[in-house]
């Protein structure tokens, strides 16, 4: 029987005795919770069906954490822990190989690469275990990665999405859109002289306009460097055909009829 257990092991510089910094063992689960959370959604479909209980925790040399995947029956009584979990591990796999395919998650792929990038600059080395399948995460596992994650293509483009997370601390001037069909996402960045047309875009339907970057084999861009942003009005505020009624009375003369006039208009195209 599976027991859908995740353990992670992590061990701290030397400079640190091999202790884990605080806010570091916290990202670092924070950013495994994100990797497993997403494989979740993406094979239930958009909404979680399980969540993660802590059921060991250990300091004894290096810091472990073992996780525990439950069902949330609140949410659905389909199981799809054993999908997840290898939907994330073939992605590991993948990249260890360097067998990397056309059709890679790429969002997942991101976050693998954050919950690996810490080894080095903040871990010297991190061990991730999930039922029976164990890896090593290593810098050069995080250079492969990031070889799949450059960008191969640029080309202008407009697209269209709800405007989330703004960022313009210290000049970021960043945000995130979610288009309608596509990709689930797409980071931006903008120029300075439209920060506050992107602040007053906030949780608005816009289409942004500029440079995309696209990844090897990816039919959606990943990032767009943003050179204009035209925000549409929300559908409360939108005319209804009633409020058009009225406000071109003269547009039909007299003794035309409105075919009439359409089909001189239609004839006039060609």
């Amino acid at each position: 029987m599976t027991s859908n257990r995740i353990t992670l092991v992590v061990e701290g510089l030397e400079q640190d005795g091999g202790d884990v910094r605080l806010e570091v063992f916290v990202e670092e689960l924070q950013k495994l919770q994100a990797a497993l959370a997403r494989s979740d959604r993406t094979i239930s479909g958009g909404k979680r069906n399980s969540y993660f209980a802590v059921v060991g925790l250990s300091h004894s040399s290096p810091a472990t954490v073992e996780l525990e995947a439950r069902v949330d029956r609140h949410v659905s009584a389909v199981d799809v822990r054993a999908q997840a979990f290898h939907h994330f591990t073939s992605l590991i796999e993948a990249v260890e190989k360097d067998e990397v395919p056309p059709t890679v998650d790429y969002p997942l792929l991101e976050d693998l690469r954050a919950l690996t990038a810490s080894v080095g600059p903040k871990l010297r080395s991190a061990r991730l275990r999930i039922n029976d399948s164990a890896f090593v995460f290593t810098q050069q596992l995080t250079k492969r990665i990031d070889q799949h994650l450059a960008t191969h293509e640029y080309c202008a483009t407009t697209i269209e999405g709800m405007l989330e997370k703004i960022n313009v601390h210290g000049d970021a001037n960043a945000f995130t859109i979610y288009p309608d069909v596509g990709p689930a996402r797409i980071s931006c960045h903008f120029k300075p002289e439209l920060a506050d047309k992107a602040v007053s875009a906030i949780r608005n339907r816009v289409a942004v306009t500029g440079t995309a970057a696209y990844r090897k084999h990816a039919p959606y861009p990943h990032h767009i460097e943003v050179d204009d942003i035209e925000i549409f009005l929300p559908p409360t505020q939108l005319a209804k055909w009633e409020d058009l009624l009225g406000i071109a009375p003269d547009i039909i003369p007299e003794g035309q009829t409105a075919e009439g006039v359409v089909r001189e208009l239609r004839n006039g195209w060609h």
